[in-house]
């Protein structure tokens, strides 16, 4: 598996799910593959913090985001990235 195809279902896999071939397939793939076991890692982060950053409140739906905003989000993603989840 090229690590294209390892990002596209490293994304899908947050979205739906997989399929146990492509689990099977992506998990064979990741412990060789340093850089997609870290874009993995971003992602879980990534998905973690705005969980985390909506369920406070801090924005809905039709909110942009403020530079202040942004930066906090920024600041919890590194956090998150920082304790290696």
């Amino acid at each position: 598996m090229k690590c294209r195809r390892a990002a596209e279902l490293i994304s899908g896999e947050f979205d739906e799910g997989l399929p146990f071939h492509q689990r099977t397939g992506l998990g064979f793939h990741a412990l060789l593959c340093v850089s997609c076991r870290r874009y993995r890692r971003q992602l879980r982060a990534v998905e973690t913090a705005v969980g985390e950053f909506l369920a406070a409140g801090a924005v809905g739906p039709e909110t942009t985001l403020a530079r202040v905003s942004k930066d906090q989000l920024k600041a919890v993603i590194q956090e998150h990235l920082d304790r290696g989840e």
